[in-house]
């Protein structure tokens, strides 16, 4: 495989495979400068290709074989052990198995010659890439990694609280239980990140001044992510000044805290958040409390109009 060829975009090789015009590309790679996302997302988004079409073409193009279901496919510790969850998570990999001297590499873009490299000085192996898509990477991730398969969210709203102080994280848990969500822990951006992939919580507060992975950096692996970048998170931390704040709210958290935790302020912007992001799907404890209110009331209208109607029947049963 020529150094030159592997160095081709891959809207070009879309656009040479006649799955892609010009004038699609031009436009994805317009929105692309303006957004975060990866070019493929946005060739979804536009409804011009999709994920197996962009897979099918690398794997063409390139003379690359396609990666078996990930899913079905055993991973042993020791070969699952080379990459780490964060370069999996982060750069859409996962691997294979190995044979020798070779890491077989499932890649969603199998051009990303950093990650290769990478991976392949810090294993001191060859790395072959195999080509997937991106859904199939992250499903695989989940079930290898971390030994999930579809994160249950019908009973309640599930929040994680990333925080490395046990005292304070504590109180932002008992506060959220107190009205009626799901909280999940985690001490640190690294197990906030793994405890993100394994629930799937519908909003995320973490303290954005941590050892290791902070709150932002956990925040940014977040949002390079399709899987979690929907997920809104809050920040707070006691060290942030009101231009930390404004710089995070720039950067995309919904939402900022000063510590100590005021216990009904977070029980307030919790509300709000989840009413804003989660229109009409009643997650706020606001929405449920009404919610049941609403219930109530029906059922009680409807035991009165049952209670008259069984007065009316009998009353016309007794007329002559």
């Amino acid at each position: 495989m020529g150094k030159t060829s592997r160095r081709k975009q891959m809207g070009d090789l879309l656009v040479e495979a006649g799955i892609l015009k010009q004038v699609n590309l031009t436009e994805a790679l317009d929105r692309q400068k303006r957004s975060k996302k990866r070019l493929g997302e946005i060739l979804q988004e536009m409804g011009v290709a999709c994920e197996k079409d962009i897979a099918l073409v690398l794997a063409t193009q390139f003379n690359m074989r396609s990666a078996p279901p990930l899913l079905a496919q055993p991973l042993p510790g020791a070969v699952q052990d080379l990459v780490t969850l964060q370069t999996a998570m982060t750069r859409f990999v996962c691997p294979i198995s190995r044979e020798g001297i070779k890491l077989n590499l499932a890649m969603a873009n199998p051009l990303d010659l950093e990650t290769i490299d990478a991976i392949s000085f810090r294993t001191e192996l060859e790395v072959v890439p195999w080509v997937s898509t991106p859904s199939e990477i992250l499903a695989a991730i989940r079930h290898h990694y971390l030994g999930t398969q579809e994160a249950d969210h019908r009973d309640q709203c599930t929040i994680l609280v990333v925080e490395g102080k046990e005292i304070i994280r504590a109180a932002a848990v008992s506060v959220l239980k107190k009205e009626g969500y799901r909280p999940i822990e985690a001490s640190d951006g690294k197990a906030g990140l793994e405890a993100v992939l394994r629930h799937l919580p519908q909003l995320i507060i973490t303290e954005t001044v941590m050892p290791g992975m902070d709150g932002r950096a956990l925040f940014g692996i977040l949002q390079e992510n399709p899987l979690t970048r929907h997920i809104p998170v809050i920040g707070f931390s006691s060290r942030a000044s009101k231009e930390d704040e404004i710089a995070l709210l720039n950067l995309g958290f919904v939402d900022f805290l000063p510590k100590p935790i005021n216990q009904k302020l977070l029980a307030a912007r919790v509300g709000r958040v989840l009413d804003l992001v989660y229109k009409g799907q009643g997650f706020s404890a606001k929405n449920r409390t009404a919610a049941r209110d609403s219930s109530s009331l029906y059922e009680a209208i409807n035991t009165l109009l049952g209670l008259l109607q069984a007065s009316l029947d009998k009353e016309a049963g007794g007329r002559p």
